[in-house]
């Protein structure tokens, strides 16, 4: 029998049994919560961008890997907490991140042509808004902040 991963669909699955596998190794209730957490932040990421860029197959299947990337995270976490755990207060930098995407909403809604009126983008943009308020209440500590923070650069 042959299995690939070499289509996107085939990645898709591969980062599926990843995640299956790897947290097999990642036990703990700590380290649940840790994955829950990352899962939404990954997942209100991936909802901001693909809102602003009207969808398309990249979220798809972004959505589809988001648990294998979460639970490398995890495996991160798990390994090298004390290094994360370091810098405990992150609110300066949690203000500048969630302000930084705040304006990435603004300008993209503020330049989006497919938006037929000023109402319009004041809802989408109140709408994208519910994401970050969520955001914010989920980045609690700099593992989080960080883990977002290379989520969103490293794709988006």
């Amino acid at each position: 029998k042959h299995i690939s991963f070499g289509s996107e669909s085939g990645q898709d699955q591969y980062y599926i049994l990843y995640s299956y596998f790897l947290k097999k190794k990642n036990e703990g209730n700590d380290l649940e919560t840790r994955r829950k957490t990352l899962i939404s932040i990954y997942q209100d990421i991936n909802g901001i961008f693909g809102l602003l860029r009207y969808g398309g197959t990249f979220f798809g299947h972004q959505f589809n890997r988001i648990n294998g990337y979460a639970e490398y995270g995890v495996y991160q976490y798990k390994e090298y907490k004390d290094i994360y755990n370091k810098l405990r207060d992150i609110k300066e930098q949690k203000k500048l991140y969630l302000t930084s995407l705040r304006q990435i909403i603004f300008d993209e809604i503020k330049v989006d042509n497919e938006i037929p009126d000023k109402i319009s983008k004041e809802k989408k943009q109140k709408e994208l808004f519910k994401y970050v308020k969520h955001l914010d209440s989920l980045v609690s500590d700099n593992f989080y902040l960080k883990k977002a923070q290379e989520f969103q650069y490293s794709g988006y």
